[in-house]
């Protein structure tokens, strides 16, 4: 088997550094997903009859390295999908538990992510 060079481990770095972003932003809490914080109930409850309206709170731009992360793995078939977002956006979880979640043995789910950090390497590098 071949060495992994120091620009290659470098490369990885560099894709792990922008997965990190990446799941950052996403589990940020103000990002649920397209999901509301609160219900309407909640909000008419605390805030009465203007709870509907437009609050005037800026929209959320994705930065440009969480922009180009998504759209490489939505370029991902559904599988590898589940696992990158299994890894990275499921905290307290050991990759051991999460590979089970998955019904995939812990070497196939460690193969598969090396597989897909190296394919994100080529897309973001």
């Amino acid at each position: 088997m071949e060495k992994i060079t120091g620009e290659e481990i470098n490369m990885l770095q560099f894709v792990e550094d922008c997965l990190t972003q990446w799941s950052d932003w996403n589990r940020d809490s103000c990002n649920r997903l397209g999901y509301p914080s609160h219900t309407i109930e909640h909000r008419l409850m605390r805030e009465g009859l203007g709870a509907g309206m437009a609050t005037g709170r800026p929209v959320l731009e994705m930065p440009g390295v969480v922009q180009r992360v998504e759209s490489a793995i939505r370029q991902l078939p559904k599988r590898k999908q589940e696992v990158i977002k299994t890894k990275y956006l499921w905290v307290n979880m050991s990759d051991r538990s999460r590979a089970r979640r998955l019904h995939m043995s812990y070497a196939h789910f460690r193969n598969v992510l090396d597989c897909i950090r190296w394919y994100l390497a080529g897309k973001l590098g």
